[in-house]
């Protein structure tokens, strides 16, 4: 199975970086998540919604169930792709990962699973084209109030 790995140097910490991807509110400001649930636990949900008009979901996007949360490492597992003009897609894997040293941190996601058909290779090529620019957008935010 395919995955698609991006990273990036943030001047930041650890817990910061996680902390963005387990807070809705911070999602929406760096990642213009429109909706979300975020049960920052072992086992908890993690689903946020992108796209919402007239209040009628766009698409879903990365809904699975917390495996790992530490304060460098965060791994989302089962994770669906729903999206209202493709077959779901899924399980997937989200893996975060941040490496900290001397004042910045190397954040690192993978996220695995993609099969082969025609919405997953579109999917797959999406993710790859985005990852890279929405951790530019995770950046800009976390190093924003340094």
């Amino acid at each position: 199975m395919r995955e698609v790995h991006a990273e990036i140097e943030i001047a930041s910490h650890s817990r910061q970086v996680i902390d963005a991807f387990t807070s809705v509110d911070q999602m929406q400001r760096w990642w213009g998540v429109h909706h979300g649930l975020v049960d920052a636990q072992h086992d908890g949900t993690w689903t946020l919604a992108w796209d919402v008009p007239d209040n009628r979901f766009g698409y879903v996007v990365l809904t699975g169930y917390v495996r790992v949360l530490g304060h460098s490492q965060l791994l989302i597992g089962n994770l669906v792709y729903l999206n209202r003009s493709r077959h779901p897609l899924g399980p997937m894997t989200l893996s975060v990962t941040v490496e900290e040293a001397a004042g910045a941190c190397q954040v690192i996601v993978s996220q695995g699973g993609y099969r082969h058909g025609e919405d997953w290779d579109w999917y797959y090529q999406l993710v790859r084209e985005n990852w890279p620019l929405a951790l530019e957008q995770l950046k800009q935010h976390l190093e924003r109030f340094r």
